[in-house]
């Protein structure tokens, strides 16, 4: 199922002509291509995800990188976590994995083009969500691939990050997931990631 929004369909967006075209349609920052900003507490909640890992569940700390599109924010996750693994729609990972000026999929061990995939293939401990579940509006899709994820026995953390003018508890996957025992856990408003555009970066735990 192809992901749509007020931007566009996203299987077209993976195949626009120029790299640079592209990153604007991915953060809808002009010039700007860098991780999100990463806060103390943010921080201290990456740490915690992947000690939780190692020494309570006794697994390798690995981290989906939800919709990683180009890899934006695969150093941040790799300062935390030994493994980062990506899933976004197959045009886009073919993108990326095809362009060979982004040294950024070094921060990758493994690519996939469908979540499906992904979750049959790895035990990972935490999902990073960076503006990609807020645009996906219809609940029905936002179930089915949330039931998908959480069945993902070592998943404990979420990093959700979304535009702070969506009132959070309105956004569907935020609400499947509170209904399905899921807490909010930490949550804060940035101001850097998106030239100056306000985004709210929800942390939730499984019960």
């Amino acid at each position: 199922m192809s992901i749509w929004d007020p931007y566009g369909d996203w299987d077209e967006i993976a195949r626009t002509p120029t790299i640079k075209s592209l990153q604007e349609s991915i953060t809808g920052n002009r010039g700007v291509w860098r991780p999100n900003f990463c806060s103390t507490a943010l921080q201290y909640i990456l740490e915690h995800a992947a000690d939780e890992a190692r020494y309570k569940l006794d697994i390798e700390p690995v981290c989906l990188d939800f919709g990683c599109g180009l890899g934006r924010n695969g150093s941040l996750l790799r300062r935390f976590f030994s493994t980062v693994v990506g899933a976004d729609l197959p045009e886009m990972i073919q993108r990326f994995k095809t362009e060979e000026k982004f040294l950024s999929r070094q921060n990758y061990a493994r690519l996939y083009g469908s979540i499906e995939q992904a979750v049959s293939s790895e035990t990972f401990c935490a999902l990073y969500d960076s503006v990609v579940f807020q645009h996906i509006t219809d609940r029905q899709y936002v179930e089915r691939i949330l039931s998908l994820i959480c069945s993902a026995s070592f998943l404990q953390t979420i990093v959700s990050v979304h535009n702070a003018a969506i009132p959070t508890h309105s956004l569907p996957h935020i609400s499947v997931l509170i209904e399905g025992g899921w807490y909010i856990w930490h949550s804060e408003t940035e101001n850097l990631s998106f030239m100056n555009a306000p985004h709210k970066v929800v942390v939730l735990r499984r019960v």
